[in-house]
């Protein structure tokens, strides 16, 4: 799912690159609608069909600045991509959640690693945690 926020952070620091990764389908002609025309360059969605892209993406990445979680919001999977996007963090990173009250797993994540993260919080429905 996209963000304004990634947009944002993308349009002030004048570099970087935005990636979502959402499911194939009909809703897929709509994705990036907020996107502004003179960011789009710098944005490339991912079309997922059977297998995750997300562990081949971030491999391919190297290190991340941002990951962002607005996916299926199960305990296992919301702690699966948790676990996968923090070892792709650089330091000074932030991962953040959305819909953290549906589960416990953004907590948990937090108090497994809570010697690595150097803030965390909630706001609302929003996690974040910034890594030490």
């Amino acid at each position: 799912a996209l963000w304004k926020l990634d947009i944002r952070l993308i349009a002030a620091i004048g570099r970087g690159s935005l990636f979502s990764i959402d499911l194939f389908g009909p809703d897929a002609l709509h994705y990036g609608e907020l996107i502004p025309e003179a960011l789009k360059a710098r944005w490339r969605l991912c079309l997922q069909q059977d297998r995750p892209l997300l562990p081949g993406l971030l491999a391919s990445l190297g290190p991340i600045d941002f990951f962002l979680h607005d996916s299926r919001h199960t305990h296992r999977h919301m702690t699966w991509e948790y676990e996968l996007a923090w070892q792709h963090l650089r330091t000074g990173g932030c991962l953040a959640s959305h819909d953290i009250v549906v589960t416990t797993s953004f907590e948990a994540f937090c108090r497994t690693h809570a010697h690595e993260i150097r803030a965390h919080a909630a706001i609302g429905n929003l996690g974040y945690a910034v890594k030490r």
